[in-house]
């Protein structure tokens, strides 16, 4: 049997299941990978916690989505 869910968990992209976090920001969303260009740091099939509302730094890693609407990591 399953542990339940925490009250802050975010719905996968594809809603079939759930990622505990313990981030502060509403607008956190959990998205799949696809495709390889970030690996061995991130891999086809990884879920990663998006946080729209964090400023990124120099380094760090970021989903970013284009004018044309196409998604890049």
């Amino acid at each position: 049997m399953s542990e339940p869910a925490p009250d802050d968990a975010i719905p996968t992209a594809a809603g079939t299941g759930i990622i505990a976090y313990d981030i502060n920001d509403s607008r956190a969303f959990a998205v799949e990978i696809r495709g390889d260009s970030m690996s061995p740091a991130i891999n086809e099939g990884d879920r990663v916690v998006v946080c729209p509302s964090w400023v990124p730094r120099s380094g760090d890693t970021v989903i970013a989505r284009t004018t044309d609407g196409d998604v890049y990591c």
